[in-house]
């Protein structure tokens, strides 16, 4: 829809700068066939021949200024000519760079698309990382408490046996000394 539009204005630009030139021209047309009627009259000796002269005189400076403004329009329509053409020139490479420009910002959006997606695959295993990290970090905590209190239960139950040997000895050692004391008989 947006070129449609571009090719109906330049279309409609190219009309009127061809309807603009084409009314610059109307004087030399007019005065042309001024010209004509002139040179038809003095064929056919309608008017008298200083009228005729100075008439024709008349038409011949009117056909000179002519001439001079056909020729300065001349050139002006080359000077704009070659300015049309420069201005398509740029424009199209404009373009070319503004395609180019824009096949990069492509390339460029495709890299920061692949980068966020390898960020999130690597924020994804960091998180795993994390989360595997605590569940390891609960379980030593864990084992942890248990092996201390492992250690505290065999601690005491190492207590009570040495204890229980203890006693054990004790009851040895009295009823060992019972039996080798010798008894008092002078008493």
């Amino acid at each position: 829809m947006e070129k449609e539009n571009q090719w109906r204005d330049e279309i409609l630009d190219k009309l009127g700068q061809r309807d603009a030139l084409e009314k610059k021209d109307s004087e030399y047309y007019r005065a042309f066939s001024q010209l004509s009627e002139a040179f038809r009259n003095i064929s056919t000796g309608g008017s008298d021949s200083k009228d005729l002269s100075e008439e024709i005189l008349r038409l011949k400076q009117e056909n000179e200024t002519l001439r001079e403004r056909l020729n300065k329009v001349l050139i002006d329509k080359e000077k704009s000519e070659l300015k049309t053409r420069q201005s398509t020139s740029k424009q199209e490479q404009l373009k070319r760079q503004t395609r180019l420009l824009l096949q990069k910002i492509e390339h460029l959006e495709m890299e920061v698309s692949e980068k966020n997606k390898t960020i999130e695959i690597t924020n994804d295993e960091l998180l795993t990382s994390q989360i595997h990290n605590n569940v390891l970090d609960e379980r030593i905590s864990t084992l942890s408490a248990e092996n201390e209190k492992l250690v505290q239960r065999w601690i005491d139950k190492v207590k009570a046996d040495a204890e229980k040997l203890n006693d054990a000895n004790e009851f040895l050692q009295n009823v060992h000394s019972k039996h080798t004391k010798k008894p008092d008989i002078a008493q």
